[in-house]
């Protein structure tokens, strides 16, 4: 049995390498690949060539990147952390066959995985499950960004998700797909308003279609927009929590500026240049 890998072998160099399956072994489990969602923004960044793992090095005791060798060099052989699977053989009573689940193990057909080491999410019956390549990795990332905000504000009393963002002015800055994922679950859990900024016409309209209110960060100040329409208390104007959710400059400048004095920025963007 042959598994087809999708391999970034050099900037702007893309291939499929065909592999030997990993046999089947006790305690175990195989899936096919029925989705495999691509990243626009990490993923891409390794066929553009500008990702930071590609040039230096990653100090994950540290939490910075630092001059050395590459951490990820080329070829990347395991790229991707959406996808959806179906079982086709176990020898786990954990994943029975047939069952279709959320997992992490990158773009390739066909994967051996340990229920004890990787995630396997099942999904409902009634979810479509190309939506499934949300549910392992891409959706914790937002669901975490509102638990930040709820940790911060309640400490290590946080009971639910929208312990954070509930009766709150929230602004998103972003309209990728994790902005608009954050933004759906700060509306959901409760936030008062939820604004999403983005420069780019056709992420706003996205936005507007799920029912988003937008902003345009080139057209007004967003900043004197939001902070004339949520006024607090005298002195006290702005956002209560800002999502940063895309990996420039000045959006980490424009989450900055939207702020109430004391308020929060829960940064969730990939910067890749000057990391």
């Amino acid at each position: 049995m042959r598994d087809r890998v999708v391999v970034v072998s050099a900037p702007g160099r893309v291939e499929l390498v065909e592999q030997d399956a990993a046999p089947l072994r006790p305690g175990t489990f195989r899936v096919e690949t029925l989705f495999s969602g691509v990243s626009a923004g990490t993923e891409l960044s390794y066929v553009k060539g500008t990702n930071p793992y590609l040039h230096v090095t990653w100090n994950a005791d540290l939490g910075l990147f630092q001059p050395g060798e590459a951490s990820t060099p080329y070829p990347v052989t395991r790229l991707g952390y959406m996808q959806v699977g179906r079982v086709v053989e176990s020898d786990t009573p954990a994943v029975a066959v047939g069952a279709v689940g959320a997992m992490t193990y990158g773009h390739r057909t066909g994967w051996l995985a340990d229920p004890v080491a990787e995630r396997f999410v099942p999904l409902p019956d009634d979810l479509d499950p190309l939506l499934g390549v949300y549910v392992a990795h891409m959706g914790p990332i937002c669901a975490n960004g509102l638990l930040h905000a709820a940790a911060d504000l309640h400490g290590a009393g946080v009971r639910s998700l929208g312990d954070g963002v509930r009766g709150r002015r929230v602004a998103v800055v972003g309209a990728g797909v994790v902005a608009l994922l954050t933004a759906l679950f700060a509306r959901r859990h409760g936030a008062a308003s939820v604004v999403v900024l983005d420069p780019t016409p056709q992420r706003r309209q996205v936005a507007e279609a799920l029912g988003l209110e937008t902003l345009d960060p080139g057209s007004d100040d967003p900043a004197a927009v939001l902070k004339t329409r949520w006024a607090h208390t005298a002195g006290d104007r702005g956002a209560d929590v800002v999502f940063q959710c895309r990996g420039q400059p000045w959006a980490l400048q424009l989450a900055l500026r939207l702020l109430r004095p004391q308020g929060t920025v829960i940064d969730l963007a990939f910067y890749q240049r000057r990391a």
